[in-house]
């Protein structure tokens, strides 16, 4: 077997996850030279990233650090357990109930004292009713023509536009 074809057959077996530590420091010893299969050099700069890496250490105690913090149970304190008593539930529903009564008692004295026709006319006779309806639907008639009228000219110009030939 070649050795390129070696490299290989770890790669994937690296790729996968079954290599041994063997295996992967031939693999970074195959990456730190310079002549080396171009079909291979994407995988270069990430193994010697590695071999570069290698060299940074924790600080010292790190591991017994986070051991402790891994072991250590964490205690919970219990939040005090807050009850509504009764007399803060009617003194509550006292106060809204002051604000409802309050309101309505000032809308009944507002219409009490307007003493308020809802159905009061705003003409004097029927037949002053039907001149008043009839001048309102005869502009309501004109404004609907008059935007008749502009839409039919816009398109008397727009066949105008579409017969003309550059």
């Amino acid at each position: 077997m070649a050795p390129n074809d070696k490299i290989k057959d770890i790669l994937t077996k690296y790729w996968d996850g079954d290599t041994t530590v063997d295996e992967e420091l031939l693999l970074a010893d195959y990456f730190a030279q310079t002549d080396i299969d171009p079909e291979l050099t994407v995988y270069q700069p990430m193994f010697r990233y590695f071999d570069q890496e290698k060299d940074y250490a924790t600080r010292t105690g790190f591991e017994s650090d986070l051991m402790q913090k891994i072991t250590t149970p964490v205690i919970q304190l219990e939040r005090p357990v807050r009850r509504l008593n009764f007399q803060t539930i009617m003194r509550t529903a006292a106060g809204v109930a002051l604000v409802i009564g309050t309101v309505f008692v000032i809308d009944w004295y507002q219409y009490k004292s307007k003493k308020l026709d809802l159905y009061t006319d705003t003409y004097e006779s029927p037949e002053a009713a039907l001149a008043g309806l009839k001048s309102a639907l005869i502009q309501v008639s004109d404004q609907i023509d008059g935007g008749s009228e502009m839409v039919h000219e816009q398109f008397q110009q727009l066949e105008q536009s579409q017969t003309i030939s550059f």
